[in-house]
């Protein structure tokens, strides 16, 4: 997540020429995200990340096209994974942080206030 904010570069040296980091947080023409569906409810809730919010595919990540009130700003990169880990990268703010709750299913409320508590946390 270094590298991200970095332009590529992180205290280990450089890893990604900035041009790269510039293409891969460029939308991805004609891509539009949808919510996620769930094939297996115990696994898995219908995850929606940012309803009613614009929200593209960038070539690397989800990015958020608008500003999250009280959290990332737009153009921030972010996913999850199964067992309700999220992270996000937030170039315009210099922020990044992952929550990891390892719990099921994935997107539950608990995990989803929790997330979003923690982001509000981070930007207060």
């Amino acid at each position: 997540m270094r590298v991200w904010l970095g332009d590529g570069s992180a205290p280990g040296g450089q890893v990604l020429r900035p041009e790269t980091i510039r293409w891969a947080v460029q939308g991805a023409p004609g891509i539009h995200p949808t919510p996620l569906p769930s094939a297996i409810p115990a696994l898995t809730r219908e995850a929606d990340f940012f309803p009613g919010s614009a929200e593209s595919w960038a070539y690397s990540f989800l990015r958020n096209d608008d500003d999250v009130l009280g959290g990332r700003r737009a153009g921030s990169l972010t996913w999850a994974g199964l067992p309700n880990v999220f992270y996000w990268i937030d170039r315009a703010s210099g922020v990044a942080a992952v929550w990891a709750a390892q719990r099921l299913p994935f997107f539950d409320p608990v995990a989803e206030e929790g997330v979003a508590a923690f982001e509000r946390a981070v930007y207060a």
